[in-house]
């Protein structure tokens, strides 16, 4: 695990991505790289049957305060296992492959869970870890 400097691990809350969090710390320690646990979110689609219109005000900002409590629950409990490694928190809006995928330009290793919340029973692969595993720009580790 040598050579890392930058480590993006792929955070939602579920146990395979707090396993995926626990490797990424672990590889971390053992290179001196800094982890990102990146998390993101997505508002659900307008309706599109009567009355048509939008969410209400603040929908998105609570979305966002949900998911930022998350993230940081998993983190400080990561951070009380692995003092020695600098975690950054990074949440934004947007579809959770795409964002892991484009962070790949700038890190020596992504590390996502097999499975993330939405897993169907049977998959070897969630369709966030296919689609990391398949578009990466750097080296990815899938954690069971």
């Amino acid at each position: 695990m040598d050579g890392y400097s930058r480590i993006i691990v792929g955070v939602d809350g579920s146990e395979q991505s707090r396993k995926a969090l626990e490797y990424a710390c672990t590889a971390a320690a053992e290179s001196g790289a800094e982890v990102v646990a990146l998390s993101t979110w997505t508002e659900p689609p307008l309706p599109i049957d009567p009355p048509f219109g939008s969410f209400p005000w603040g929908v998105s900002s609570t979305m966002r305060e949900a998911v930022t409590q998350l993230v940081e629950g998993v983190v400080d409990d990561a951070e009380a296992g692995h003092p020695d490694v600098k975690i950054h928190r990074r949440i934004e809006p947007g579809n959770a492959a795409q964002a892991l995928i484009e962070a790949s330009k700038e890190a020596d290793l992504v590390v996502v869970g097999s499975h993330g919340h939405g897993g169907f029973a049977g998959m070897l692969l969630g369709s966030v870890s296919q689609h990391v595993v398949a578009h990466s720009s750097c080296t990815v580790a899938v954690v069971r």
